[in-house]
């Protein structure tokens, strides 16, 4: 019999660092504070994709592609209404579900009833809004649950939200804080690192959720440890010790 398999599509060097230039799908990601979204919608590009947010009444909030699928126009420019959003372009109304169900000025029509815009589950967090991405062939996904690292789930532990935005690719702020070692060098004129060795030898430790990189022979000196999860979102955790004065 002739072999109908479809042939493999190669995996060039190209695509993999378009993906990885817009973040890896299928997982949560955390796209901003929880104090950004109100009722009055907003627009973020988050991981390849343009978004509308808003906050429904009963204070969920709703995330889909900033785009109507009329025209074109941007969703976050229209008109909340619960949960669905009114395009300010022809009025065309998008729920949560990402179906169009009212078309105003030609009612009746194919679009009304279509799941036509991209959603985005969201799940708000230690102070922020989640939103999960799926791949491109998924424009209605349906998350796992996700979980954080023990110091933001446990009670015992206080935490709080620093946000601030960088213009540059996100790997490099990985980078930054799985590399122990810059510390020593970086931040040597600090008073929280301003101690410890100059050189070192690193091991990886495997963990349940993740691995840890670390200095070996070296714990709560300086910056000699990273950890990374991986719990359904991505979450990295360091310890810097602050020295007795």
């Amino acid at each position: 019999m002739p072999d109908t398999a479809q042939p493999s599509v190669p995996v060039t060097d190209e695509a993999i660092e378009a993906r990885l230039k817009v973040g890896l799908r299928n997982q949560w990601w955390a796209i901003c504070p929880s104090h950004f979204v109100a009722e009055k919608p907003i627009s973020l590009y988050r991981c390849g994709y343009r978004m509308v947010l808003w906050r429904k009444p009963d204070g969920g909030v709703v995330a889909l592609e900033d785009f109507c699928p009329h025209r074109g126009a941007p969703l976050s420019r229209g008109i909340p209404m619960g949960d669905r959003i009114a395009c300010g372009y022809h009025g065309v109304q998008v729920d949560e579900t990402g179906t169009a169900v009212s078309v105003p000025g030609s009612p009746g029509c194919k679009l009304e009833g279509m799941r036509a815009v991209r959603t985005f589950p969201t799940a708000e967090r230690f102070g922020a809004i989640f939103a999960y991405i799926g791949d491109d062939a998924t424009p209605h996904p349906e998350p796992e649950p996700f979980r954080g690292p023990e110091q933001l789930e446990d009670p015992e532990f206080s935490h709080f939200l620093n946000y601030a935005e960088w213009k540059t690719d996100y790997r490099f702020v990985i980078d930054n804080v799985m590399d122990p070692m810059h510390g020593t060098f970086l931040h040597k004129q600090s008073h929280s690192m301003s101690f410890g060795e100059t050189k070192a030898k690193f091991v990886i430790n495997d963990t349940e959720q993740g691995f840890v990189f670390e200095k070996e022979g070296q714990r709560g000196i300086n910056f000699d440890f990273s950890e990374w999860g991986e719990t359904g979102i991505h979450w990295l955790r360091l310890e810097i010790p602050y020295p007795k004065t």
